[in-house]
């Protein structure tokens, strides 16, 4: 008997030392942690729980306290702010160690009240993290109190959604267009079923709204649900008695004022001079008489360019016919028309150092015979996308210099786009 409770005690001995050593090694004395470790009854969480809270008094904690005791505590604790300078570094480095590798994770807890109304929502509160240990959830505003994390989408005002999601889509102009088209179908036609339904597996739907940023939160904005159908289909609905006058006047507004700025305009130009190159291109728009005659025209901007130098010597130029990026920032996104008709066309050849920038024009040219002529107009701008940052170049000024002057060698890339409002002001 008296064996068995030897092995007891030893075994008792030795977690204890190993959890001693555990606190040891987050940066504690060990005073602290033994002291900590018997006022917690050996709880190893509630012991690191003790000295991150009260890290001063942790060297006073008396060796068999109760919960009567409180007084006595915080006379300690009153005792040892003063003196124990060296166990507050302690604990601020195991804080730092607990929340880097999650060791005993779960040491902080948030009082949240029960009564809290829906009015007063804060994404502070809501925000979590689970300890890998306890599976605990830790407010990250305790972890770090001076972070502040933004409110969701959802927990916004019905205002500051639509808003919100209406900027979200300038960008994006196929989709700001359908989105306003549905509102007002809405608006006049409230009692209109087919209006208030969303099919969200159309081609329609996939091709112009499907993952468009704020296109799916502005429909719920506006009181429309997500409902399965069966089959993996879902639909948007709007039943009758949630449809909102005032919130289809606040998007259709918010939509039709973002049709106004210019990050809107600008994609939206976009979309057009990449459907208007694609036809002068291909000449489908042409009629028989017209298209001879376009023929024409493109052999002579043929037969003024220069023989295209040997394999091997030369510059090799590259023109994209069409913008691979929106503008010089790189903010583009719908570059393209993805349909296989309205591919953007790359052409490339080799030309001499001491060819000329017009050499170039009339080598576009013979692709398109109105494009030289909308490029030297500033309608449409050719820019080097070898310079950052990326500028149109004044072709009037520079038709007659050479690649070599306008630094296209030994080699260039240049790419034809619609022109901004500051270049085509900046002619006239």
């Amino acid at each position: 008997m008296i064996r068995k409770v030897s092995k007891f005690l030893q075994r008792q001995s030795n977690a204890t030392d190993a959890k001693v050593s555990q606190l040891e090694s987050m940066g504690f004395g060990k005073t602290q942690a033994i002291n900590s470790l018997e006022a917690s009854n050996g709880n190893l969480q509630e012991a690191t729980h003790f000295l991150l809270t009260n890290q001063e008094a942790a060297d006073a904690v008396p060796s068999n306290p109760s919960t009567n005791n409180n007084a006595a505590i915080v006379t300690g604790t009153a005792r040892a702010i003063s003196t124990n300078r060296a166990g507050r570094a302690a604990a601020d480095r195991a804080k730092t160690a607990s929340s880097r590798f999650g060791t005993n994770g779960a040491i902080h807890k948030t009082n949240r009240s029960k009564n809290t109304s829906s009015s007063k929502t804060n994404a502070d509160e809501d925000s979590f993290l689970f300890s890998s240990s306890s599976k605990k959830p830790i407010s990250i505003k305790a972890l770090h109190p001076n972070v502040k994390v933004p409110t969701k989408m959802k927990d916004k005002s019905k205002e500051e959604q639509i808003l919100r999601c209406s900027k979200r889509l300038a960008p994006h102009p196929l989709a700001v267009d359908t989105l306003l088209q549905a509102l007002m179908h809405v608006r006049d036609q409230p009692h209109n079923d087919k209006y208030r339904k969303i099919d969200m597996a159309s081609q329609g739907f996939i091709k112009v709204l499907k993952g468009k940023p704020g296109a799916l939160d502005l429909f719920k904005a506006m009181n429309f649900t997500e409902r399965n159908t069966g089959t993996q289909r879902k639909d948007l609905i709007l039943p009758k008695d949630r449809i909102d006058p005032a919130l289809l006047y606040l998007g259709i507004s918010a939509l039709e004022q973002i049709r106004k700025t210019e990050d809107y305009l600008y994609k939206k130009s976009l979309i057009q001079f990449q459907r208007d190159l694609t036809q002068i291109i291909s000449g489908s728009n042409l009629n028989a008489n017209v298209a001879e005659q376009e023929l024409i025209k493109r052999a002579n901007n043929l037969s003024l360019v220069p023989s295209e130098p040997s394999q091997g010597t030369g510059a090799l130029l590259q023109v994209n016919l069409g913008p691979t990026k929106s503008n010089a920032d790189n903010d583009a996104k719908e570059n393209t028309i993805k349909s296989n008709k309205e591919r953007i066309q790359k052409i490339s050849r080799r030309f001499d150092g001491d060819d000329t920038l017009e050499n170039v024009i009339h080598w576009i040219g013979a692709h398109g015979s109105i494009i030289p002529s909308k490029i030297r107009s500033r309608e449409w701008s050719l820019v080097d996308l070898n310079k950052y940052p990326i500028e149109p170049i004044d072709v009037n000024i520079n038709l007659g210099r050479t690649l070599q002057y306008i630094e296209c060698w030994p080699s260039g890339r240049l790419e034809i786009r619609p022109s901004t409002k500051e270049w085509r002001e900046e002619l006239d």
